[in-house]
């Protein structure tokens, strides 16, 4: 029979989408076959065939004919089966094809909302699939929207958002402007895919040297781990292989040249690179850089390294805020007790000390103080953090010793922090007495100050006033000197005039007598 041409219809469906033909096509059957559900109630006698070539949609419906109809949707009787050219017997089936144009206008209209349903169902869920892959890449898109929840990016076939708590606190992004993000996650939701960006996550810094330095894209650069603090710092560890390649210099770049490049897509975030290594005492020592390092003591437990630093860069191995030490923690995943040289003799002279004092207990000889020293345990508080089984497990102690140890040596630990304590206690006082006598020097300076500007102030609105009174007076002394000069004027005027008369009178012609 003749159907609807669809094989354009198909095609831009298929290109456009991006979906497969056998997908396409299949949906297209079956959304028709819902259409005329509508009409007929039932669809499973009902088949429905698209000739792509030719793009010709066929149904055919499939009723058994019998004495009694008992529904005439499945079956039909001898006589009218006959009518529509049934030439079988009773008992068979007649397969006949039903116009499209049968079922009505309404029938097509829902074949068709079911198509595009389907369809957009089917895009979605492809959009998804292919996001979801994508986990942990970076994308570029366009700023198309920016409000309180988060920027909407465009990022092609879908929309992605950055919230709030993913962007860098110090940029300002603006509608319209293209950006760069890590995708982090790819969730479901009624309106489709939803993608979350992000521009803070550690691995979008790692994944952006992988674009700017060509030898750890090829491998030839590790990155072993990443600290970071978005907008404001970040230390990267590198190491590789090939002893001929410096993983710093490579990730740097000529004059900077590579982390500037990432430096600038960070909104000017600074970023430390360091040289990963085995050795921890060594990547501890580098990984608090800029700070010079004296010496690094690793637990023999593991989990905790204490580091000694010089005495005035103490303040640039912690950082502001406490951000180089938080950084460097990070990186090694190690929990770092960093100490001043001059704080690393007290506490040496402080865990002497409390050995000396476990020394002095009852059931503890110099021998067993020997042997926990070198099982690692360098001070009482060591020893008051293990447990017993560590403590037994040293040879020449037994359960009833260790648990004695164990026991005194928590009453020194607690004695020795009281000390700390007080000592810590003691120098804040004395620190807040300095800042007070500091501070009343500050506030008697700016009163000295005040009091000169007070006085200096006086002093030039006196001559203002000086200045003033001076004017004033010469003013005075210009206007008595111009009326002077008017009544002079006035006063020589009258014999002006009688001059003048004088003048015209002598200047008149003598009458002559006739």
């Amino acid at each position: 029979m003749a159907g609807f041409d669809v094989t354009d219809a198909l095609s831009q469906i298929i290109s456009l989408r991006g979906l497969d033909r056998e997908f396409v096509v299949e949906t297209l059957k079956e959304s028709i076959l819902a259409g005329v559900r509508k009409k007929y109630g039932k669809a499973e006698n009902l088949e429905v065939n698209v000739d792509e070539s030719t793009g010709e949609i066929t149904v055919k419906r499939t009723r058994r004919v019998v004495e009694e109809v008992e529904d005439e949707d499945l079956e039909l009787d001898l006589a009218k089966a006959k009518s529509l050219g049934y030439d079988g017997e009773m008992g068979g089936e007649l397969v006949e094809d039903i116009p499209l144009e049968e079922f009505g206008r309404s029938a097509i209209m829902v074949a068709k909302q079911i198509m595009f349903q389907r369809v957009r169902e089917a895009e979605r869920e492809k959009v998804f699939v292919g996001f979801s892959e994508r986990i942990g890449e970076i994308v570029t898109g366009t700023v198309q929207q920016v409000d309180k929840r988060g920027v909407i990016v465009n990022l092609g076939r879908t929309e992605a958002i950055m919230p709030l708590r993913e962007q860098i606190y110090t940029e300002r992004i603006r509608q319209g402007q293209t950006i760069r993000a890590y995708i982090l996650d790819v969730r479901r939701t009624s309106k489709g895919p939803q993608v979350i960006l992000s521009r803070t996550h550690p691995d979008f810094l790692k994944k952006l040297f992988h674009f700017e330095v060509p030898e750890v894209y090829e491998g030839v650069v590790q990155i072993k781990s990443v600290a970071r603090e978005s907008g404001d710092r970040s230390k990267i560890a590198v190491y590789s292989k090939d002893d001929k390649i410096d993983p710093v210099g490579a990730c740097v770049g000529v004059k900077g040249s590579r982390v500037q490049a990432v430096v600038r897509e960070l909104n000017g975030e600074k970023i430390d690179v360091v040289q990963w290594s085995s050795e921890m005492s060594l990547f501890v020592g580098r990984s608090l850089s800029p700070a010079k390092v004296l010496k690094c003591v690793l637990s023999e437990r593991g989990g905790s390294a204490r580091v000694v630093i010089v005495d005035d860069q103490y303040s640039l191995a912690i950082g502001r805020g406490g951000q180089n030490a938080r950084l460097a923690a990070k990186l090694t995943g190690l929990k770092i007790d960093i100490l001043s040289e001059s704080q690393y003799r007290e506490q040496l002279d402080r865990d002497k000390e409390s050995l000396a004092m476990l020394a002095k207990t009852r059931g503890v000889s110099a021998k067993m103080i020997d042997r926990l020293i070198l099982a690692g345990f360098s001070s009482a508080a060591d020893i008051a953090k293990s447990s017993g089984k560590e403590i037994t497990s040293i040879k020449g102690i037994g359960k009833k010793t260790a648990a004695k140890i164990l026991e005194d040596a928590q009453e020194i630990d607690e004695e020795m922090k009281r000390k700390a304590e007080e000592a810590a206690r003691k120098e804040a006082e004395a620190r807040l007495a300095e800042r007070k006598v500091a501070l009343e020097a500050k506030k008697q300076e700016e009163e000295e100050e005040k009091r000169a500007k007070e006085v200096e102030q006086a002093e030039e609105t006196e001559e203002e006033e000086e200045e003033q009174e001076e004017e004033e007076v010469e003013k005075e002394q210009k206007e008595e000197g111009a009326e002077e000069t008017e009544e002079v004027e006035e006063e020589e005027s009258p014999s002006t005039a009688e001059g003048n008369e004088v003048e015209s009178e002598k200047e008149k012609p003598v009458e002559s007598g006739e």
